[in-house]
């Protein structure tokens, strides 16, 4: 009659390695992201350096100021940026990390 199915969660916080991997970046770029506050993150208990996850709402809302922000070049005076050079990377694939 009904078809009883397990259902699997999708994961609610992410690890460094898998938040470098869908945005096609390394561990150590994200960890910068961290520490400069522009991704929020859950450091776990473990001494100084323990496991840290981010949250999948946190990369979210990086993800969507990151969307309408201005580009650099319209920022006549700001702070000079630099540029992510990820020809060498896979792109990045949102759907599968359910953040499409």
């Amino acid at each position: 009659m009904f078809e009883v199915r397990p259902v699997i969660a999708e994961p609610t916080y992410l690890t460094v390695a898998q938040t470098a991997e869908t945005l096609g970046v390394s561990t150590d770029f994200i960890r910068s992201l961290i520490s400069r506050g522009d991704l929020a993150a859950v450091k776990l208990p473990g001494g100084k350096n323990g496991p840290v996850r981010i949250p999948r709402t946190s990369l979210m809302s990086m993800l969507n100021r990151c969307e309408t922000s201005a580009p650099p070049s319209s920022r006549a005076n700001g702070p000079k940026t630099r540029q992510l050079k990820t020809s060498h990377r896979r792109p990045v694939d949102l759907a599968r990390w359910g953040l499409a």
